[in-house]
């Protein structure tokens, strides 16, 4: 397992995501099934950091990312960049990186979750 603390290849600075006071529902499909996101940590233009309750996934693996809310529902591909223990023992911790093939979705996605985002 990688030490993702080490290294930060970034590109774009990561806003904190304030999921409890939000509507917005994430779930990942890989391959065939949906799993819950447990927790979402933050998010930029780029990728996003998650919480599962599994440890299913895997470095390199590619996955949908479904968002939605009432109004509008969303699906991003991504990868796993990094795994890492959560704050939780049950609990663990991902980096995704999103597909830059439609940086636009990617854009969209972010602009549209702005509303969500820690202004610090």
């Amino acid at each position: 397992m990688p030490d993702h603390t080490t290294e930060d290849r970034r590109k774009h600075k990561r806003k904190a995501f304030d999921i409890q006071n939000s509507e917005v529902h994430f779930k990942l499909k890989i391959n065939d099934e949906t799993q819950e996101i447990y927790q979402v940590h933050d998010i930029s233009i780029t990728g996003m950091r998650i919480s599962l309750a599994e440890a299913k996934l895997d470095v390199a693996q590619e996955l949908t990312l479904l968002v939605s809310e009432a109004d509008l529902a969303l699906s991003v591909v991504a990868v796993v960049r990094w795994v890492g223990p959560g704050s939780e023992s049950d609990i663990y911790e991902y980096g995704v990186e999103f597909d830059n093939s439609d940086m636009d979705l990617n854009i969209l996605l972010f602009m549209y979750l702005r509303k969500h985002l820690s202004q610090l």
